[in-house]
């Protein structure tokens, strides 16, 4: 059974995008890694161990998280 969620990520062009860009060093929408910076008083191993979940997830937020579509009812239904 496939399980779905709900997330919401700010438009391309805003600030808030452009950090999470610039903190991940990933492109949200197109998943490119870009130029990352990390913080200067951090050991960049420890950087990345902070990163790695929201690094493969992205920046976003969880409106609704993972469910189970109910018996007979396809992502094509709802979409």
């Amino acid at each position: 059974m496939i399980r779905l969620a709900i997330y919401y990520t700010p438009p391309l062009d805003t600030p808030l995008t452009d950090m999470a860009r610039r903190w991940l060093g990933r492109d949200n929408t197109n998943l490119r890694c870009r130029g990352q910076e990390p913080p200067a008083n951090l050991p960049v191993s420890r950087f990345r161990e902070i990163i790695a979940s929201p690094f493969h997830y992205g920046f976003h937020g969880t409106i609704k998280p993972p469910f189970r579509l109910h018996d007979g009812v396809t992502i094509e239904t709802v979409q």
